[in-house]
């Protein structure tokens, strides 16, 4: 059954800051332009089973997948008890920055079924699929959200067309 838009797995948290906004409202008009569909759970799919069992369920009806890397949790101070007890413990030298855990577990399903995939990262997001040549795949970071939205938007766009193709030729491949 043909769609009238083609739908793509979006990660990205579901409470978001004004600045995230910003830009979340470009990618959304970006994804609009280029035919697709926004799928995601939480907001505009609520879950009817487990969580992540509803993530499997949309991702296999879809033929791409965007990450958005927006930061959730941010610490300012402490120590990383990353593997404690070793010489990796240390105090913070300067704010640790993390996105929402799901971005991990989304872009994980979406590379196990294969779809193309679209990282786009905040300033000092990093590890997991947002380190630099894991995945296979480059990772985008945002433009400032205090850019004017056409700004934003024509800095987005190039990454989006090239991903949309991607996602295109894929559809013809399955």
């Amino acid at each position: 059954m043909p769609f009238d838009k083609i739908p793509v797995f979006v990660s990205c948290p579901s409470e978001l800051n004004a600045a995230q906004e910003k830009i979340n409202n470009v990618i959304n008009s970006i994804l609009n332009d280029l035919g697709f569909e926004r799928r995601a759970v939480g907001k505009m799919h609520s879950p009817v089973l487990s969580p992540l069992v509803e993530v499997k369920k949309l991702a296999k009806n879809c033929a791409g997948g965007l990450i958005l890397g927006f930061e959730q949790i941010y610490v300012n101070d402490g120590t990383l008890l990353h593997r404690r007890g070793t010489s990796y413990e240390k105090a913070l030298s300067q704010p640790y920055i993390l996105p929402t855990p799901w971005n991990q577990l989304e872009a994980g399903l979406l590379f196990e079924l294969g779809l193309p995939l679209l990282i786009f990262r905040e300033a000092g997001i990093r590890g997991g699929i947002f380190s630099e040549g894991t995945s296979g795949y480059f990772v985008h970071d945002f433009p400032e959200a205090s850019q004017s939205k056409n700004k934003i938007r024509n800095e987005m766009y190039d990454s989006f067309t090239r991903w949309a193709e991607m996602v295109r030729n894929h559809i013809h491949t399955v």
